[in-house]
């Protein structure tokens, strides 16, 4: 069972600023918990840099785009970037193709770098990856998403 996160008084704020400035046409009661819950690892400084460039978009961001935007966003907080994975290249997910022509899956790896997209899991991916950073990857319902350690080499 998941665990319930406090959304913070700055996030509810920030959401809030958000939606007034983007005016979507539904938003549930929980969306600021929920968009919270799934990217509070990124940290303020970032989710608030992000938030800036998202309210000059045309509509309310996805928590993927919302989290696509942030990672994207270079912050005094920001850690200093560690070598790249030589399994993802530092992307964080890894194609996986077959030799047997079955349709690719795609694998969150074990580094730093995916560690956003093991909290928030395939879901995350799913929405990512729809995002115009994850846009290449074109998934079908043939198509998996799971844990690089769930594939065999």
């Amino acid at each position: 069972m998941a665990m319930k996160t406090t959304t913070p008084d700055w996030f509810s704020a920030l959401f809030r600023e958000l939606a007034t400035a983007l005016q979507p046409r539904r938003l549930p009661p929980d969306a600021p918990a929920v968009y919270y819950e799934t990217l509070a690892q990124l940290g303020e400084d970032k989710l608030r840099a992000a938030a800036l460039t998202l309210k000059r978009r045309q509509f309310f961001p996805t928590t993927g785009e919302w989290y696509a935007a942030a990672m994207n966003t270079r912050t005094q907080a920001s850690p200093p970037v560690a070598a790249r994975c030589a399994r993802c290249e530092g992307r964080g997910l890894i194609v996986v193709r077959y030799h047997t022509g079955e349709p690719f899956d795609l694998a969150i790896c074990d580094c730093p770098r995916a560690q956003p997209f093991r909290i928030g899991g395939p879901e995350l991916v799913a929405q990512f990856i729809t995002t115009p950073l994850g846009g290449r990857i074109r998934m079908t319902d043939e198509n998996r998403i799971g844990y690089v350690e769930d594939f065999a080499d």
